[in-house]
């Protein structure tokens, strides 16, 4: 086989984090370029898929919208396990979501030590960018944290679509460094199934939603 031709890749993205940051809107705006005005609580998680482009290659991005109510962890375990790359999403108007990102990424570590990837694929989300007068975590208390933890990092905007499409690409981009660099084996990224059904949950409905 000619291994210089075009590649497919399947990454599995989980969105994790506390309820009502806004990992469904930033998975739908990526996804769907869509914003929904008023999205209902995810019940326990939602699916979206979409193809990226990453040099010679193309990513199949799996995204999986967990919802940030942690009774359902103990219900999540194949989606921990087996979903490569992880976001986890804080509200920067929200100083009590930001406190609970220890949690989450311990989370992901304990679920990563029984994992065949050398390293986590962590990217931790600021969202709600667009809200500026009402921050109260600053760029540079995530970005240390980030730094700290060794994971990536940025901040974004559902709402007006700040950084949202380069924080996924980001994680692919990644992701095709490693294995074109031999850190991790291709055979991790094929179109496995996962153990848990991609249907889209009562509530993952569109809503008020703008669609361009």
């Amino acid at each position: 086989m000619d291994d210089t031709g075009p590649q497919l890749y399947t990454v599995k993205c989980l969105m994790v984090g506390p309820s009502q940051t806004g990992k469904t809107s930033l998975m739908r705006r990526f996804a769907d370029d869509c914003f929904t005005t008023s999205p209902e609580a995810t019940c326990r998680y939602g699916y979206r898929k979409k193809d990226v482009s990453v040099g010679n290659t193309t990513v199949r991005m799996e995204m999986w919208d967990l919802s940030g109510d942690e009774r359902f962890l103990h219900m999540s375990k194949g989606l921990f396990r087996q979903a490569q790359c992880k976001m986890l999403v804080y509200d920067i108007c929200s100083q009590t979501s930001f406190d609970r990102v220890p949690f989450w990424l311990d989370t992901i570590l304990s679920y990563h030590a029984t994992s065949p990837l050398p390293h986590p694929y962590v990217m931790l989300v600021g969202n709600k960018r667009d809200k500026e007068a009402g921050r109260e975590v600053s760029t540079e208390s995530g970005a240390a944290y980030a730094e700290a933890s060794d994971i990536l990092f940025t901040e974004t905007s559902a709402l007006e679509d700040i950084s949202v499409a380069s924080a996924f690409h980001s994680l692919c981009d990644w992701v095709c460094r490693d294995i074109e660099g031999g850190v991790v084996e291709a055979q991790h990224f094929g179109p496995q199934l996962i153990e848990t059904e991609p249907a889209l949950n009562d509530t993952d409905q569109f809503g008020n939603c703008f669609c361009q």
